[in-house]
């Protein structure tokens, strides 16, 4: 495997983070304002959680899922797509039974 001074496209991992955190800081200052200045609860819900507004963190976790997702297969390719697709699938798996049951009644 190469190392990286010999593969210039390898990623560190604050080169990988850092458009994520920056994005995250952001988002997080703009919620403050927003709530603090009792801006719209669509976008701003000042409940426990943010009550499903449209400007919050839960919002984030798909989008820089697809990020490092892109990243990574770009620079570092997994050994099996069937190994890289069944840990996603482990990763689904384990959310849902982590959670308590009356969370997951539809």
């Amino acid at each position: 495997m190469a190392n990286a001074e010999t593969n210039p496209r390898r990623l560190s991992t604050a080169h990988l983070i850092l458009v994520p955190a920056i994005i995250s800081l952001a988002v997080t200052s703009l919620r403050l304002v927003g709530e603090l200045q009792h801006w719209s609860k669509t976008y701003f819900n000042t409940e426990v959680g943010g009550g499903g507004a449209i400007v919050g963190m839960t919002w984030l976790a798909p989008i820089f899922g697809i990020y490092f997702t892109i990243r990574l297969a770009v620079n570092e390719r997994p050994c099996s797509a069937l190994r890289a697709i069944a840990f996603g699938i482990l990763g689904v798996f384990v959310i849902f039974a982590s959670a308590p049951a009356e969370r997951l009644a539809f």
